[in-house]
């Protein structure tokens, strides 16, 4: 896997095994569950966006949920 810095332009290569995938996706799935739980108990809204969104596009997919 190839990882780019956005700001400096310099590459990194390195490996992730399909284990420590799975375990990464997991931990942020019980995370985003957590997170969401406390939203619902404060009655406020949770809105999960890709980071490779564009800033407007995320403004305007909330803004759309309502």
């Amino acid at each position: 896997m190839k990882l780019k810095d956005s700001e400096s332009g310099g590459i990194l290569r390195t490996y992730i095994s399909p284990y420590l995938k799975k375990k990464y996706l997991n931990m942020l799935e019980v995370h985003n569950a957590m997170v969401r739980h406390a939203c619902l108990e404060s009655n406020a809204k949770f809105y999960s966006i890709a980071t490779d969104t564009p800033l407007f596009d995320a403004f305007y997919q909330v803004v759309a949920k309502g």
